[in-house]
């Protein structure tokens, strides 16, 4: 019984903490937007350049993530 009780405690937790990341990749995906809309209107290249680079390291590295959440939410 403690057991069960141990694991359902465990796996809200990896949920919980999943949640979070996504938001936390949602937060810097929304950051480099910004950015790459504020170097346009600037005419920087150079920032325009780091902040579509930026914007593509973003998505690459969230991407695990949220397939993580997809798989799970499909689960249950």
């Amino acid at each position: 019984m403690a057991e069960d009780s141990e694991a359902q405690s465990a796996r809200t937790q990896r949920k919980r903490e999943l949640r979070l990341q996504i938001w936390g990749w949602f937060l810097f995906i929304a950051s480099a937007s910004f950015y790459t809309v504020s170097s346009l209107r600037s005419g920087d290249i150079l920032s325009l350049l780091g902040s579509l680079f930026f914007l593509a390291a973003c998505l690459i590295s969230a991407t695990p993530v949220i397939s993580q959440q997809l798989k799970s939410t499909r689960k249950n």
